[in-house]
């Protein structure tokens, strides 16, 4: 049988044993922690990176025309960018009339719901050095991002030197 003195030193020895082990797996935690956070970092940095590089794509292209580099491309067309001007022209009008069937349903009350007819027409041109580019828009929907890209045309043809 083992004396008090031998119980207390391998109960010692098992809490030490015990403690190292506990030690040791928060040591290990903390290292794979460290590890992910680092691998977590590194994706969400390329996230940004890709994000960016598909936002700088993207606020340079519209439709199928695009600024690359210091070129105007669209399809086949394209050319300089270099005194390129870029604008936004409309043509048309929005017609309001009294079609004949609200006339004979409605009565007089046709003149207030006249029937709206939009003849409206947005075209993006971009012309330069030896190449003309015209795009017929929908008014509705395109108008903002067409002129916000002839804005961005324009600005980018003034900063090339001739």
């Amino acid at each position: 049988m083992k004396s008090f003195q031998e119980r207390r030193a391998e109960s010692a020895a098992a809490l030490q044993a015990g403690k190292e082990r506990r030690a040791a797996i928060k040591e290990n935690a903390q290292a794979k922690n460290v590890e992910r956070h680092e691998r977590f970092e590194a994706k969400r940095d390329a996230k940004k990176t890709d994000r960016a590089g598909k936002t700088d794509r993207a606020a340079d292209s519209f439709k199928d025309i695009a600024i690359v580099g210091d070129r105007v491309e669209c399809g086949e067309d394209g050319g300089p960018l270099a005194g390129a001007s870029a604008r936004v022209e409309t043509a048309g009008e929005i017609d309001r009339r009294v079609s004949g069937t609200r006339l004979v349903l409605m009565g007089p009350l046709a003149l207030l719901a006249k029937k709206k007819v939009d003849h409206r027409e947005l075209y993006l041109t971009i012309e330069g050095a030896g190449f003309s580019i015209v795009k017929q828009l929908d008014p509705d929907r395109d108008g903002l991002a067409a002129r916000q890209f002839a804005a961005r045309v324009n600005a980018k043809a003034t900063q090339i030197p001739h």
